[in-house]
């Protein structure tokens, strides 16, 4: 009888789809640039030409749709989710070679460039992160504990990339104003409690697009 205990699988987490084109073109590159003569990633599949080329279509078309021409917006979509195909399979073949080797998945995945998905934490009920009606402000509340509790908030453009996230200074008052955010930009919160030296794990992400 086998009582060897099952390793879970790493996966990737690329989070393609709440990335900013900008985003998407800057990740894909430091993806390229990690993976390209890693001893880890003999065989990229899709390879690292066709990814580079893809990518460099999209840039071109991103570009052009700054313009606003007629149809270059719809082209650029059209380019972008070429390229969010073609990371998806890469995303895949790094998983699949990291897994061959569990006791070292995570660092394999790692030299990818490419964040690794962690465990769901339940987003508090009371977690909330709202515009208040001023220029680039947000409020963000949550339920109190008790009086000698902490109350953690963090903030990105960033949800797919744990090194994006930026953390805002601690407070025992529930509620924090976040001013000077950027108009037509979507922001993410998360928040964690800290009670009698205890720091809590954080909640999920909840996002909320500046207009």
């Amino acid at each position: 009888m086998n009582t060897q205990p099952k390793v879970k699988k790493k996966e990737v987490a690329l989070g393609l789809k709440w990335l900013s084109t900008p985003q998407l073109i800057s990740n894909a590159r430091l993806y390229l640039q990690k993976i390209s003569g890693n001893v880890y990633f003999p065989a990229p599949s899709p390879s690292i030409s066709e990814v580079s080329t893809q990518l460099n279509v999209l840039e071109t078309a991103y570009t052009v749709s700054l313009s606003r021409a007629k149809g270059a917006v719809s082209e650029m979509h059209v380019e972008r989710k070429s390229l969010e195909i073609l990371l998806k399979g890469l995303g895949i073949y790094v998983e699949t070679i990291a897994n061959k080797d569990p006791d070292n998945a995570e660092q394999i995945i790692n030299s990818s460039g490419m964040p690794i998905k962690r465990p769901n934490t339940h987003l508090p009920k009371t977690f909330t992160a709202r515009l208040t009606g001023t220029p680039g402000e947000v409020k963000l509340n949550s339920k109190r504990v008790n009086q000698s509790s902490c109350y953690m908030y963090a903030i990105t453009t960033n949800p797919a990339s744990e090194t994006a996230w930026e953390e805002l200074t601690p407070s025992t008052n529930v509620k924090k104003y976040i001013n000077g955010l950027i108009p037509s930009t979507r922001y993410y919160f998360r928040m964690r409690v800290s009670t009698s030296g205890v720091i809590g794990a954080w909640s999920e992400a909840i996002d909320v697009l500046v207009p």
